[in-house]
């Protein structure tokens, strides 16, 4: 339903070529189902991977747009994943170490 969505929502950019309306479709399906992946699910290892469905939705978005991008801003991109990968592997552990699971339900314990 929701990539149905985004090709309605790419609907009035048919002036664009056919090869960069699917893609920014298809772009904006993925920021769709990484926000749907964040709202539904409790555990944080898929949360994460919902925000990096949505970062890569957005560049996905941007070069379709820009139709290209410069060397520079993709090896941007790349480090930035990577620094994403690195932060949810050290936040991933200390959960584990802390409250024995993944669950984000167990955080609600540190409201005040």
């Amino acid at each position: 339903g929701l990539t149905l969505v985004a090709y309605e929502v790419t609907q009035p950019l048919m002036a664009l070529h056919s090869a960069y309306r699917i893609g920014l479709a298809v772009a904006i399906a993925l920021i769709f189902y990484g926000l749907l992946l964040m709202m539904t699910r409790k555990v944080a290892i898929v949360q994460a991977l919902g925000i990096l469905l949505i970062d890569n939705g957005i560049f996905l978005a941007g070069f379709f747009l820009t139709q290209g991008m410069p060397l520079l801003v993709e090896f941007g991109t790349a480090f930035d994943i990577l620094v994403g990968v690195v932060i949810i592997g050290i936040l991933s552990r200390q959960m584990l170490e802390n409250y024995d699971s993944l669950n984000v339900d167990h955080m609600r314990s540190l409201k005040g």
